[in-house]
């Protein structure tokens, strides 16, 4: 009796059925050999008062902040109790228009590929009080910088001090550098010390910019005013994010990228990367007198939405408007050509692009994309830069991004919400319960969540499998360690046959699922149980009939 060993090799959707790669890899994360499960999401923080749409970390130095953004509020989880605290200035305090400035770490904010600016207008005087007791304060300004200092305070910290405006938004932090769509740019300088306080304003000279990244030692923003200049970038002085006022003592300056349509997303390091709809260009630093050297390096072929890149090392990660690409800088390589290009379109609610997010896994080297689909689930897209190969995921998370683990002890596993260490699906060795520890994460709804959860629904289909004009199949033995499997199987005459699998069939505890299928084209639906770890392949006796 013939067995054939199916391999479970890549996942090509952009190929016939009869390829000789898996029809489906689904839930599952692809490895040199075979297949591993794409663990569940579990709940990591405490629900914000809004759904979530991205999700940031900042660290500076042993210093872990986490922030969450929704549709009109910034959110901040707190280290201990992973309660997300409203800290924008739109609310969350304790009367209309006061806000609280916060000291936290060197962070710069992001959402959706680009940062969020919100800036100040002071239109009268301000009063200064800690808690309900006002106590006396002044402001003067002088063009763009307002100067604050209160007198009989008796504070210690920063964060004992509030004001009451008239209008207007702020951005807590220390040199919190955002963008917002119209008025000004700015950035907060930190409320430090007992007596005064400064909230500075970028001068006039500043962009209103849609992106911005960091290149080397400046702050690089592009699609400038509102779209009016939505093929120009503009970059701050050297280590002066503050300064944009060109000159013979400044290293500022801007650009216009004249060919490729508008700029559509950014990305940073080293050199940075200029990406427009129909162009790619780099920014490398030449110094005195051009400091920016801008180079094209792909024409014709650009980035489709600034919410697909995700850069990880050199490499930037990106969705063109026909598929998935990786840059380093200097070459432009399709990684999806004619293996999920076609299928991700087919699959993938065009009008929904701008809820994309992608995010790094940089322990598993996968780049994920989470999307709307057209039945209007959210599916994710999963790439392994390291080995070329894909997979998808079908998921409740609404998005992804990347979070810092903030450390935990046994004790506060409780706070936590893991009352019982025994279901525990996390190892205390995990880096979710290591502080510092960068981790791939999402958010669901109005919580971040962490991938950390047991495997869920995974299933691998292998390629269609002839043997003669006609076959049965009999037995099935999938190679699964550490766990079993259950089978089914679809067995059709012709190409153009309607695909109906069998039942599941469990596998004994010998390995084996007996199966009896009759047709000529045979294909096979694995769903590994169990606490598996790699799914490998199968091994099927499939034997050959006559014919009338």
């Amino acid at each position: 009796m013939p067995t054939q060993r199916l391999q479970f090799t890549e996942w090509l959707p952009d190929q016939p059925a009869m390829a000789g790669s898996l029809n489906d890899a689904k839930n599952v994360v692809p490895l040199s050999l075979g297949y591993s499960g794409f663990p569940n999401a579990e709940n990591y923080s405490g629900s914000a008062s809004e759904n979530l749409n991205n999700i940031i970390v900042g660290k500076f130095g042993a210093d872990v902040q986490v922030f969450a953004g929704g549709s009109t509020k910034l959110f901040k989880m707190d280290n201990t109790t992973l309660a997300l605290a409203d800290v924008s200035t739109s609310g969350g305090y304790s009367s209309t228009d006061n806000w609280q400035f916060k000291q936290f770490g060197k962070i710069v904010l992001a959402a959706n590929n680009s940062a969020r600016l919100q800036s100040w207008d002071i239109a009268s005087s301000s009063n200064f009080y800690e808690s309900s007791t006002y106590k006396t304060g002044t402001y003067s300004r002088s063009g763009t910088t307002v100067t604050v200092t209160i007198t009989g305070h008796g504070l210690t910290t920063a964060t004992d001090y509030r004001v009451d405006i008239t209008s207007g938004t702020a951005t807590d932090g220390t040199y919190t550098i955002t963008v917002v769509d119209a008025n000004t740019f700015t950035y907060t300088d930190t409320v430090s010390g007992t007596t005064s306080g400064n909230i500075n304003v970028f001068t006039s000279s500043a962009p209103i910019a849609k992106y911005v990244t960091i290149v080397r030692d400046f702050v690089v923003c592009g699609h400038l005013d509102g779209g009016t200049n939505a093929n120009k970038i503009q970059w701050s002085d050297i280590n002066d994010q503050a300064y944009w006022s060109t000159g013979s003592t400044s290293q500022s300056d801007s650009q216009i990228i004249p060919d490729g349509g508008n700029i559509t997303g950014l990305a940073g390091g080293e050199f940075g990367l200029v990406f427009l709809e129909k162009a790619i260009a780099r920014l490398s630093y030449s110094g005195s007198p051009l400091f920016f050297q801008i180079d094209t390096i792909s024409r014709g072929l650009g980035c489709l939405n600034g919410n697909s890149i995700a850069t990880y090392g050199n490499t930037s990660f990106f969705l063109s408007d026909d598929g998935f690409y990786s840059c380093d800088g200097t070459n432009v390589q399709g990684i999806g050509t004619e293996k999920v290009d076609r299928w991700f379109f087919g699959d993938c609610s065009l009008t929904d692009l701008d809820s994309m997010t992608t995010a790094i896994d940089p322990v598993k080297k996968l780049v994920v994309w989470n999307y709307k689909a057209v039945d209007g689930k959210r599916h994710m897209i999963v790439y392994n830069w390291q080995i070329n190969k894909w997979s998808r995921v079908e998921t409740l998370a609404t998005g992804v991004g990347t979070v810092a683990s903030t450390g935990t002890t046994l004790e506060g596993l409780a706070s936590l919400g893991y009352t019982d260490i025994d279901a525990m699906t996390a190892s205390l060795d995990s880096r979710l319960f290591i502080g510092g520890k960068f981790l791939f994460a999402g958010f669901e709804d109005d919580k971040i969540v962490t991938f950390t959860g047991s495997t869920y629904n995974s299933e691998i289909i292998t390629t269609d499998v002839e043997v003669g004009y006609n076959s049965v199949v009999t037995l099935a033995r999938p190679t699964i360690d550490n766990g079993t499997a259950t089978v089914k199987v679809a067995s059709r005459k012709e190409l153009d046959d309607n695909i109906s699998f069998s039942a599941a069939v469990t596998t004994s505890s010998e390995g084996r699922a007996s199966l009896r299928s009759f047709g000529r084209y045979h294909r096979f639906s694995i769903v590994p149980t169990g606490n598996w770890t790699n799914a490998v392949g199968i091994d099927v006796d499939i034997t050959p009939t006559g014919t009338r």
